[in-house]
């Protein structure tokens, strides 16, 4: 395993960009096309996965400035972290590397059956890691045994909150499964997945051991859903779809985000107005706070008020990349969001972006509160 420094040689693989027309305080990175990307659970260092240089490249994204680059034996893909812990996906393969979240050092590897991964996603804290791969079968992984072990839910998407043991999944491409949703004695209510990628669907599952139990089912998560984001305390999630959300009795196109109540994940709470076409959505580990991006005109992240749901501010991105991570970091205060492009003979470029967030005193005070703890 090597270890390249910042500043101690020439940077090759992340440029820091400083061009006219920024944001006061942004600041922009090139790097080779994006795997993945971890916030540490103190929502302080970034890590992103460059697959086609094997290395793993950590951001400060307080000081908004790289710390360093592990190269390790594989090509990393998705990223999740937990505690002390870094979970990598191998690209195009089942298998998953524990690794130290801080020095990038292996700690062993996981096998899993089957096709390769298309999601990892896991309590920042504590708990399984879970995993679903392209035949759209979700896994719960056990880091400390190393066990695998295939559940009952069915997901491309995946999101786990921090205050309950539920996962969620999402299904944006028609599949042939069909799930039973047993809604008390004698009643079950069967859901067929046909129809995803026009209405999109989004599942709760409690933790059952390794297992995970279906308790509620929307069939109506969003148009051509893309991202999804659960609130912290688990009690709000949203689908972002490339065409809205759209009414089951009122068919006119609305470039928005649904938010619905995870009790039952059938009422609607709200609506994140974006404009065309929204592609993700995260939620703030801390404050009442989201963050939305839409890539048609004006392609931007909107940061919102995550119980309102008004517009706080919109940051302009890069355009013409395909988006690949968003999530809040230096210690709250800031978003981040990064894409993937192609450039020259089809070699794929990545852009992240760091942009900092207007927040009032209130908010600085409940963010310093919590990071002196």
């Amino acid at each position: 395993m090597k270890h390249f420094w910042a500043g101690r040689m020439p940077v090759a693989l992340a440029v820091v960009v400083v061009a006219a027309g920024l944001a006061h305080g942004q600041a922009n990175f090139t790097l080779p096309g994006i795997g993945g990307g971890a916030m540490s659970p103190d929502n302080k260092t970034l890590i992103v996965s460059v697959p086609s240089q094997a290395t793993l490249v950590y951001y400060d994204t307080v000081a908004d400035q790289e710390i360093k680059r592990v190269e390790v034996e594989f090509q990393p893909s998705l990223l999740a972290a937990q505690g002390n812990r870094l979970f990598a996906a191998v690209k195009g393969s089942a298998a998953v590397h524990v690794l130290d979240l801080a020095t990038g050092k292996e700690v062993k590897e996981i096998n899993l059956p089957g096709e390769p991964l298309q999601a990892l996603a896991c309590n920042p804290v504590k708990g399984l890691l879970y995993a679903a791969n392209l035949n759209n079968e979700v896994f719960a992984i056990d880091p400390e045994k190393g066990v695998a072990t295939k559940t009952q839910a069915k997901g491309q998407l995946l999101a786990v909150p921090v205050a309950e043991e539920f996962v969620y999944t999402g299904i944006q491409k028609p599949i042939r499964d069909q799930i039973i949703l047993q809604e008390g004695p004698g009643r079950r209510v069967r859901v067929s997945f046909a129809q995803a990628n026009l209405r999109a669907v989004m599942l709760k599952y409690a933790v059952s051991g390794n297992d995970l139990k279906l308790v509620a089912v929307n069939d109506n998560a969003a148009i051509n859903g893309r991202g999804m984001g659960v609130s912290p305390d688990g009690k709000r999630i949203a689908m972002a779809g490339g065409g809205g959300w759209r009414s089951k009795t009122d068919r006119r196109a609305n470039y928005s985000i649904a938010v619905f109540d995870t009790s039952d994940m059938q009422r609607l709470v709200g609506q994140v107005e974006t404009g065309p076409y929204p592609v993700n959505i995260a939620f703030h580990p801390t404050l009442n706070l989201g963050a939305a991006y839409h890539d048609g005109y004006g392609a931007s992240v909107i940061v919102f008020n995550a119980k309102s749901f008004v517009k706080k501010s919109p940051l302009q991105v890069q355009q013409g990349g395909f988006p690949v991570f968003l999530a809040f970091g230096g210690n709250g205060t800031k978003v981040i969001y990064a894409s993937m492009s192609s450039g020259p003979g089809s070699e794929q470029k990545s852009v992240l972006q760091i942009f900092p967030i207007p927040l009032t005193d209130k908010e600085r005070e409940t963010l310093n509160k919590g990071n002196s703890k």
